[in-house]
């Protein structure tokens, strides 16, 4: 997907305008605590030694409680471990209390029944039990293998059945608030709060009692793989597609468009979540839009059982007022119309089928900004990027500057008083 360079740099900017703020109020909130010290010092010194204990015993328990909190709470963010054949002593010991800490976690999860539950604690007390006795390569090698492609695996295969029936529940969901909305808002308005809401559901689902951050996290990086991995468009030639080979069907051809829309949408962003939270290891963007565009062919196939056996039986009705009377009390109109949207949806996926799916994909993307694309292969030219950086370009090299200038006027303000 078309990348604005506008939109990259002004939330860059946001960014750095959010730091600058909540610097400056936690300077102010120094500033008012360093008088209040001021004033029970001049009220008698104990006083003041009194509440200065009292704040550095304050801000060492919130530090240690702050710190436990997100020991606890960061099983999304996984450390960049190579391969068991290729890893450092060292870094197996860290996966495997990354490992014992996720399926402690998991173990508390309400999607899983009470053997689920059991064996999840007990492959996490087995990995701690190991790591007490100086284990060798091997058998730190033989718990990740066990832990990740079996317990894992199968803890993951019974919350996807949750997570996908979800998914399908929202997408009903979505395409009667989109046909009928509760209130007159926008339809964007309206898409936009169920992929929100359909996220922190698949969210809740692989991680027990996530916090906001975690929230958060899940929710940026289905962000990046939607927009990064341009799976809007490919959805483009599904509605192509269907709009080609339906009856005519006046005003409802919107309502039946806007349906295939969410539908898509839904389908890829529960898949994006799906995958964020299931990662075991680093997670990387490109991994995520190869792993995306490696279900591409499920995942229209899924909009097309999800369009005509739960959207359409929903749309029913709006058919009737919409479409043409000569059309509309045809009673082979449905027949047809369904007809029509599998074989607009097969001759998508046979396409898809003809050549490989990432090529299918990348043939499908347009370029970035800067970026050229091959007319012939319809690729994108990958040019090797220089990895000189400009001087005061990186990041905080504007305030550097400022704090060095302050430095270098005190300097010589000192060294050569005025006259």
């Amino acid at each position: 997907m078309y990348q604005y360079r506008i939109i990259q740099r002004s939330s860059i900017a946001l960014w750095r305008v959010l730091v600058i703020i909540a610097i400056l109020l936690a300077a102010i909130i120094v500033l008012e605590l360093v008088k209040l010290y001021g004033l029970f010092h001049r009220l008698h010194p104990i006083a003041a030694w009194c509440y200065a204990g009292i704040l550095v015993l304050t801000a060492l328990a919130t530090l240690v409680r702050l710190g436990g909190f997100l020991h606890d709470h960061d099983t999304l963010n996984a450390d960049d471990v190579p391969q068991p054949d290729r890893a450092r002593h060292k870094d197996l010991v860290v996966h495997c209390r990354y490992l014992a800490r996720s399926l402690k976690r998991l173990s508390s999860s309400v999607y899983l029944n009470e053997d689920q539950q059991r064996l999840a604690r007990q492959t996490a007390y087995d990995i701690e039990e190991m790591l007490g006795h100086h284990p060798l390569l091997e058998d730190l090698t033989r718990a990740i293998v066990n832990a990740e492609q079996r317990v894992f695996a199968d803890l993951h295969a019974h919350l996807d059945t949750h997570a996908r029936a979800m998914a399908r529940d929202k997408m009903s969901a979505i395409v009667a608030d989109f046909i009928q909305p509760p209130f007159p808002v926008v339809h964007a308005a309206v898409v936009i709060y169920h992929e929100i809401t359909i996220i922190a559901a698949i969210t809740g689902v692989y991680v027990s009692e996530p916090a906001l951050i975690e929230y958060f996290t899940v929710l940026r990086d289905v962000w990046r793989v939607m927009t990064r991995g341009d799976f809007i468009r490919i959805g483009q030639s599904l509605f192509a597609g269907v709009y080609a080979n339906c009856p005519p069907m006046g005003g409802a051809i919107e309502d039946l468009g806007g349906a295939i829309s969410c539908i898509w949408i839904t389908q890829s962003v529960s898949q994006a979540a799906m995958h964020r939270c299931k990662a075991l290891r680093f997670w990387s963007l490109a991994e995520a839009i190869s792993a995306m565009d490696a279900q591409c062919h499920e995942a229209l196939t899924a909009t097309r059982e999800v369009l005509i056996k739960d959207a359409l039986p929903i749309m029913r009705t709006a058919f009737h007022h919409k479409v043409p009377r000569t059309e509309g009390e045809s009673p082979a109109f449905m027949s047809n119309l369904v007809s029509g949207i599998t074989k607009a949806v097969d001759i998508v996926i046979n396409t898809h089928k003809t050549l490989p799916v990432l090529d299918t994909v990348q043939r499908a993307r347009r370029t970035e900004h800067g970026q050229e694309l091959d007319l012939e292969t319809g690729y994108v030219v990958v040019r090797e990027r220089s990895r000189r950086r400009r001087s005061g370009h990186g990041s905080g090299g504007g305030i550097m500057r400022i704090f060095r200038t302050i430095a270098q006027r005190l300097k010589y303000s000192t060294r050569y008083p005025r006259i």
